[in-house]
């Protein structure tokens, strides 16, 4: 169980769990790594992605894709790939004080990947980032 924060980070799971503030469908397209047709998903605005049933899959050609349960990303923006084509219908929460979150369930096969890490966001505002911080104190 890890939180992985970092541009490029990737887990896979049969089931993942998790919530954003802008949950979009875009297309039909091929993995670039497994070279599937699957649907791709973009979160964007604070995204989390949690893994909740372990990758069942072949593991060999996933090399640097965590799987272990529990392992989970945070970031500004996650892109999601899922083995499915019907879309899913995230569902609308209040409970976490943050206007219209979105709360997502996917029960098929699916990478995620960090596309945007939330520290970027330091670097617009000038401020230093979050390992320079630890190696000040």
């Amino acid at each position: 169980m890890a939180k992985h924060v970092r541009e490029g980070d990737s887990i896979a799971a049969d089931h993942a769990d998790g919530d954003t503030r802008d949950f979009k469908w875009k297309r039909l397209v091929k993995h670039p790594v497994v070279g599937k047709i699957m649907t791709l998903y973009e979160c964007d605005r604070n995204s989390y992605m949690q893994i909740v049933k372990v990758y069942s899959g072949d593991t060999e050609h996933l090399k640097g894709c965590y799987c272990d349960l529990g392992d989970e990303l945070n970031a500004d923006a996650i892109t999601i790939y899922v083995d499915a084509i019907p879309r899913i219908k995230p569902k609308i929460i209040n409970k976490s004080h943050r206007h219209k979150a979105q709360e997502f369930k996917i029960r098929n096969k699916c990478f995620g990947t960090i596309k945007t890490p939330l520290d970027t966001l330091r670097k617009f505002l000038s401020l230093p980032a979050l390992e320079d911080q630890k190696k000040l104190k």
